[in-house]
């Protein structure tokens, strides 16, 4: 059903289609709730798929009629981008356009801003116009990371961090030509724990077991590492797509289609290279280390190239430092990292109530983290734009002949929207918390001490919130107002009581003949004293 009102097209249940014949060039884009408008930039005789997976809306596509071919088609919002992907490849296996180029639906710009917060996923110099140009190699991956397998470690590429064009000398490779355009190989820290987590949960295999099942049957060491581009946008052709038999993407469509956030969507945004051009190490890598954390991989990219941060700076491309604290990294799938930036100034609030089985101490600082943590996970935002937080919590004993306590929390948010987002699309996202095997749960399985997520229900469902200083409470106001009418009683008593003292003793001294006057002493008494007298 499609349905045109002038220039909108309204997204409904079923396929959309203006156009029946196939491009030689198709982009497929997994949607959710982001702005299209930037699609009018593609030449017209590019065919475009639409797979959106947000909340039933309306979509400004104002350009929709100058394509020579476009659908829209919704699909259950499961398995993430990857998903998306294998449903067009399988519906279409035997329809393919010569070179089809799969990418997120957010508008492409350089680098990333951390998960879901702005930042379109092209390296300093590159274009999406790059990716429309068929290559006689069957693909277009720019690589911008790289991940260490099964440790999960990552190293970022110097230029998709920095956005400097003369970085690697305005040349646009699959990969650097030198070790040193690499950050150092960094811990993913507790997000190896939340996939692995999100894996047993949903009864699927570790990422060496994946691999080997539906990626590289064929491959017999224990480790290995894959190149991949940051953000899944990759552009590849019909006869590389088809060296591959249909039931592969099959048997992997079915994998990503049983959960919400499979643990295989992680898993494929590192894979896509691994799964079309099978395995190879082509890009120069740093020795492998010791990891080291994500912001000392940063604050080395800062410190090897100084002259491109004070390009990227001059170009007004960061808001605030760029250090430690400027140069920040996010979750997409993988894990990237980029310049932090990107605030709409809307924001979003809401409540939660959490039942939690604890092991031991679990202290209100380490409770607050993990609630914050696990809140800007499950939004797919930057930790930062976690902006309050509260938790209170109540006690219910402990079981039984066990150190487990089952604890009641109240956990009230808000939440800064990236400018990159639609503040109804992260509204819809925050009040589906509560779903079986979302992140939020995950990071909160993941953390030590917690023994079991037994409740995530929804006390106050999230909402917009006026930004605004928060209003003082009646309670404070009446108690400042008492305050001020005490301060002021006490300022007259203690003018009157000096009247007093200075009125009496004038008295005693008119009474002395002539002009004998006693000798003035300095009451060594302490106020209180001297008040009590008057």
């Amino acid at each position: 059903m499609e349905v045109l009102h002038g220039n909108r097209l309204v997204v409904s249940l079923l396929v959309a289609i203006s156009a029946c014949h196939a491009s030689q060039v198709e982009v497929v884009l997994a949607h959710h709730s982001e702005d299209l408008t930037w699609l009018s930039n593609i030449p017209k005789d590019v065919g475009i798929h639409i797979y959106t997976k947000g909340p039933e809306m309306q979509l400004e596509l104002p350009f929709a009629q100058g394509f020579s071919s476009i659908s829209l088609q919704r699909l259950p919002n499961i398995g993430r981008e990857s998903h998306t992907y294998l449903n067009h490849i399988v519906k279409n296996y035997e329809n393919l356009a010569d070179w089809t180029v799969f990418t997120q639906a957010g508008e492409p710009s350089f680098g990333y801003k951390g998960h879901r917060s702005g930042g379109g996923h092209l390296m300093a110099g590159d274009s999406f116009a790059n990716y429309l140009q068929p290559h006689a190699s069957g693909s277009r991956f720019v690589y911008t990371s790289a991940v260490q397998l099964p440790s999960m470690n990552h190293v970022l590429r110097a230029a998709y961090c920095i956005n400097d064009d003369q970085l690697e000398g305005g040349v646009v490779r699959t990969c650097p030509k030198e070790t040193a355009h690499w950050t150092p190989w960094w811990d993913i820290g507790e997000f190896r724990r939340v996939i692995s987590s999100k894996a047993d949960g949903q009864h699927g295999e570790q990422v060496m077991d994946f691999y080997r099942r539906y990626i590289n049957p064929t491959y017999l060491g224990d480790e290995l590492i894959a190149f991949f581009p940051q953000g899944a946008r990759f552009a590849v052709s019909r006869q590389t797509i088809q060296q591959r038999p249909k039931v592969d993407y099959e048997r992997l469509l079915a994998v990503l289609s049983e959960d919400e956030d499979a643990h295989a969507g992680y898993y494929m945004e590192w894979l896509w290279s691994e799964l079309f051009l099978g395995h190879r190490e082509l890009c120069p890598l740093p020795t492998r280390h010791v990891a080291i954390s994500h912001a000392q991989a940063m604050d080395n990219l800062v410190q090897s190239f100084p002259d491109s941060v004070a390009r990227h700076l001059s170009a007004g491309s960061i808001s605030g430092d760029i250090s430690s604290g400027g140069v920040s990294g996010g979750i997409s799938g993988g894990i990237s990292g980029g310049i932090s930036g990107g605030i709409s100034g809307d924001r979003i609030a809401g409540t939660l109530e959490v039942v939690l089985d604890v092991h031991g101490e679990l202290t209100q600082e380490i409770g607050e983290d993990v609630f914050k943590r696990a809140i800007a996970g499950s939004l797919e935002v930057p930790l930062a734009n976690v902006v309050k937080l509260s938790v209170s919590e109540t006690m219910h004993g402990a079981r039984r002949l066990s150190a487990v306590m089952t604890r009641n929390c109240t956990v009230a948010y808000e939440v800064i929207v990236p400018s990159s987002m639609v503040i109804d699309g992260l509204i819809e996202r925050a009040n589906r918390i509560a779903v079986s095997g979302s992140v939020f749960r995950q990071v909160l399985i993941a953390t030590d001490g917690v023994q079991q997520v037994r409740q995530i229900s929804e006390k106050v469902p999230a909402h917009k919130s006026e930004d605004e200083i928060p209003s003082q409470t009646e309670a404070d106001k009446n108690w400042k107002a008492w305050s001020l009418i005490a301060g002021s009683i006490c300022w007259i008593i203690l003018c009157l009581a000096s009247i007093a003292l200075l009125i009496r003793n004038r008295k005693e001294e008119n009474k002395l003949p002539g002009d004998e006057r006693p000798e003035r002493k300095v009451s060594s008494k302490a106020p209180n004293e001297i008040f009590s007298q008057v």
